[in-house]
């Protein structure tokens, strides 16, 4: 296999861990921010909105008290319009929790909480026709009996579904941290796998890359030694392995370079005078060193 092929497959490895990575990082980080989005726009809004019809019932409570403590006709006129002015408050509380509780408990709840609330409305709707009426003992009787136990009641029921919200508060909060550990847990062991991976697939690529390289260097420090005879290993698939092909082709020219020159100068020394080299066997530079030795021969004999 070709080194250019073992970096592909080791750096293609690496880019589909990351694109791994990625998308379970961009998945889980969607599912995080559903969970977000639930505690900042379902959760956290109907507990505003539960605790803001309470405070709408106390501020009528003070405004009715207050209409009840002062003999000034304008001022307890402006006190009842006062407590007046929190009804349309209150129906918009309610009308909001009504549009997005979903829950078959909290639904429950708020069916209860409006049977309870027009009992209170009645009551207070008394209050309000004592007040006008300056019967001022009757209203106060009434305020501290039927009209308190009405208004009890309505706040005991508001209060039952603000804890309900708080509890499912709580729940998408677990939820959103459960989901943030799982997920960077997750992330963790996959990042910890492709790091291993990278690793030791760095490891094998520079062990066999280095051990090629290294195998070329000692061929070539011992053809530069002028040692033909060692052993070259071409087996190798990669770039080296051609290499490697390609200096075991020079040795053999070499050698056989020097056959020739050998042969040559055993036919001279046996008295066969006009015997020359084949550079016709050879190519290039080797067959010009050829030609160039049959001529010096030429010139001398």
């Amino acid at each position: 296999m070709k080194i250019s092929t073992k970096l592909a497959i080791g750096f293609g490895s690496l880019i589909v861990f990351i694109v791994i990575i990625s998308f379970l990082a961009l998945t889980n980080m969607s599912k995080l921010n559903d969970d977000v989005q639930v505690l900042a726009k379902d959760r956290f809004p109907k507990t505003v909105w539960a605790n803001g019809v309470i405070d709408a019932i106390n501020e009528g409570a003070r405004a009715l008290r207050n209409a009840l403590l002062t003999n000034n006709l304008k001022e307890r006129n402006d006190q009842v319009a006062r407590a007046k002015a929190t009804t349309p408050k209150v129906k918009g509380f309610i009308d909001s929790l009504t549009n997005t509780v979903k829950s078959e408990k909290g639904i429950k709840l708020l069916t209860e909480l409006k049977e309870i609330r027009g009992k209170y409305v009645s009551d207070r709707n008394m209050l309000f026709d004592l007040i006008d009426a300056d019967s001022k003992d009757d209203a106060v009787e009434f305020l501290f009996t039927d009209f308190r136990k009405s208004q009890n009641d309505y706040l005991i029921k508001i209060n039952e579904i603000i804890e309900l919200q708080g509890k499912l508060f709580e729940e998408s909060a677990i939820e959103a941290e459960k989901t943030y550990n799982s997920q960077f847990t997750l992330l963790m062991v996959i990042a910890i796998i492709a790091l291993i991976f990278a690793v030791v697939f760095a490891v094998i690529i520079i062990k066999g890359i280095t051990k090629s390289i290294q195998q070329g260097v000692n061929t070539a420090e011992a053809i530069a030694h002028g040692n033909m005879s060692t052993d070259i290993d071409t087996s190798s698939k990669d770039e080296v392995g051609i290499l490697m092909g390609a200096m075991k082709a020079m040795s053999n020219n070499i050698q056989a370079i020097i056959g020739e020159v050998a042969k040559t100068s055993k036919m001279a020394q046996d008295g066969k005078l006009d015997y020359r080299t084949n550079p016709n066997a050879f190519e290039g530079e080797y067959k010009q060193l050829l030609v160039s030795f049959n001529e010096t021969l030429d010139a001398l004999i």
